[in-house]
């Protein structure tokens, strides 16, 4: 009974070593797993990050230019909604033209949205904080109003001021 006792003794000690080994291992590359993982977002929230500030800087500039547009454009509708308001005429065809041309120039305005829209699809957003990815998706939505305005000063030109021009200009072909 003793020799079958050290059998099972040497049996549970000899595997209970080679138990703790294997379990240690594993546990290890658990480890070593997560710590890659998570270097790996924090390089990959870097990166989308540093295009983040490449899309709004190249925005801004876009936006200012965009801006610096629309006061002249809005000084410019001002004084042909004032001509407008005159009724019956006749009007000074050439004020009239000058500032419809201003009032009719678009600038053409996109927005680089290519960093947003891989972070959101891909679900980086997440890697950031709580804050920037709120300034993230508030940026998105201003730039949303921004489009929206764009359309309605569209409509606004549509309804108003090319039936006047056409008016004015005595054509039909006038957008």
């Amino acid at each position: 009974m003793t020799q079958n006792k050290s059998f099972w003794h040497k049996l549970f000690v000899e595997n209970s070593v080679d138990f703790i080994i294997l379990f240690l291992a594993i546990t290890l590359g658990f480890f070593v797993d997560n710590y890659r993982d998570k270097r790996e977002q924090k390089e990959t929230a870097n990166e989308m990050a540093s295009g983040i500030i490449a899309d709004v800087s190249s925005d801004t500039i876009e936006v200012h230019e965009l801006l610096r547009h629309a006061k002249n454009k809005m000084m410019k509708m001002d004084s042909l909604f004032s001509i407008m308001s005159e009724k019956g005429g006749p009007y000074h065809d050439s004020l009239v033209y000058n500032y419809s041309a201003c009032v009719n120039h678009h600038c053409m305005f996109e927005r680089n949205k290519s960093t947003y829209n891989l972070l959101v699809s891909t679900g980086y957003l997440r890697y950031f904080t709580k804050e920037a990815g709120g300034a993230i998706t508030d940026y998105d939505i201003d730039f949303t109003r921004l489009t929206d305005l764009l359309v309605q000063e569209r409509l606004l030109l549509s309804s108003k001021i090319y039936p006047f021009q056409q008016q004015v200009f005595n054509t039909e072909n006038f957008h």
